[in-house]
């Protein structure tokens, strides 16, 4: 018997040597930095399941971790596998053992080499649904699959990004209007919303409040999901829209036009992540246009960077209510003291700013076309202040909102003037102990 033993284990051996060696050369996607795009084929229904062996005398259920799950279907062992497990000292052969084992792995979001966003693919399916390999997860058993798509391309795995050509290099320019669309498919009917992130986001600026040179437009979202023309310096932001029923792909369009007097440096990546009503704490509710999930954090209008908001406008940032949250205070003073520019503008008929310069704005009188909302108050001019805590519209104040419901704050802009916008300091406050 320690005879045949021998010879298994031996065998064994040059298997895992063999099978490990290819795994590596197959799994080796990217030298020197440089990302290797597999040949794409049909695209077909994602698998979680991978069988990597399952034969007699049984399952060998060596480890569980987070990653993997090592399915025991109670084969039992007999005396072979108990002479395996007994010497099974050497890592190689533990590793191979292993193998012995029906591995499931869901294509959770992993982190590639390059430090995109992927999700976690048996190679097979990675390469069959065009994805690039960055790196392995699942302990080696699964490869770090990223979906990047420019223009012209349509992809239907989850996570994909888009990007524009020659990223992370400028656009090329061009004398003649640019127009670059990319194509979004539901990976399954139950995805009823898509959550873009702007890795990068570099268009030319509004002129007088319009997207009139480059915009970006999103089609294809449910009714009643619109997202409004976008433009300018948007890095770091983020946007949902709703899809409900909606089985056509989604179209991303970004339009450049070309205008001597305008210079700008075009570039985006962005990062496309489908979600259903379950996929909590990601999924947002319906018709909020930016979610925030963490109880503190920075909240800003769209091209705040760049200087100035677009017209009309009209949407809802939503925030996660915190177990215990009672109440959320915006600001723009951060803890040391540093201002960050509010300004929000409303204009009288003959043009004249309706706010006297560096005060605050209230209520219907003094914000009646752009504004946010904090606690059913309008809030505009120069200074973030209602009045709550500080009387002085000269000075900036803490605002708090204390309603019961969801924590929202609406924004609403028309086409009569265009600020700077906001950049807020939001904190969740606990409810006081009675």
């Amino acid at each position: 018997m320690r005879a045949v033993t021998i010879v298994v284990l031996g065998l064994l051996l040059v298997v895992e040597t063999w099978g490990r060696g290819r795994w590596d050369r197959r799994g080796r996607s990217h030298d020197g930095g440089a990302w290797r795009r597999l040949n794409s084929q049909t695209m077909r229904k994602d698998t979680n399941d991978l069988l990597y062996g399952l034969t007699e005398p049984g399952v060998l259920k060596l480890r569980r971790d987070n990653d993997l799950s090592l399915e025991d279907e109670s084969f039992g062992t007999n005396a072979v596998t108990t002479t395996f497990l007994n010497e099974a000292k050497d890592e190689e052969l533990a590793r191979f053992l292993n193998l012995l084992t029906l591995v499931r792995f869901a294509n959770s979001e992993c982190q590639s080499t390059e430090g995109l966003i992927g999700s976690c693919y048996p190679d097979n399916e990675c390469v069959g649904l065009g994805g690039l390999i960055g790196g392995t997860c699942a302990n080696g058993f699964g490869v770090c699959c990223v979906f990047i798509g420019t223009c012209g391309d349509r992809l239907q795995a989850n996570g994909s990004y888009f990007q524009s050509p020659n990223f992370p290099d400028l656009m090329p320019t061009s004398n003649q209007p640019q127009s670059c669309y990319f194509e979004i498919l539901k990976t399954n009917p139950w995805v009823t919303q898509i959550r873009l992130d702007f890795d990068f986001f570099e268009l030319a600026n509004p002129t007088g409040g319009e997207c009139q040179n480059d915009r970006l437009i999103i089609s294809g979202q449910a009714t009643g999901s619109p997202v409004p023309a976008m433009c300018g310096i948007n890095t770091g932001q983020h946007v949902y829209f709703d899809l409900q029923n909606k089985r056509t792909p989604v179209r991303f369009t970004v339009v450049t036009l070309s205008n001597s007097s305008v210079r700008a440096n075009r570039r985006w990546r962005i990062r496309l992540t489908q979600l259903n009503p379950r996929d909590v704490p990601l999924a947002a509710p319906s018709h909020c246009l930016q979610y925030y999930t963490t109880p503190s954090g920075v909240v800003q209008s769209f091209n705040y960077v760049g200087g100035a908001y677009t017209n009309n406008l009209n949407y809802v940032i939503c925030f996660k209510k915190m177990s215990g949250a009672c109440s959320i205070t915006y600001r723009n003073v951060n803890s040391t003291g540093q201002e960050s520019r509010f300004q929000i503008v409303n204009v009288e008929s003959n043009g004249q700013s309706i706010v006297p310069i560096n005060q605050a704005g209230a209520g219907v009188f003094n914000c009646p076309d752009d504004y946010i909302v904090v606690s059913g108050v309008r809030l505009c001019g120069e200074k973030l202040n209602d009045a709550t805590t500080n009387i002085d519209f000269t000075v900036n104040s803490p605002v708090t909102d204390t309603t019961s419901g969801p924590f929202i704050l609406p924004f609403r802009t028309n086409a009569g003037s265009v600020g700077r916008g906001f950049s807020l300091v939001y904190n969740q406050i606990t409810c006081a102990l009675s």
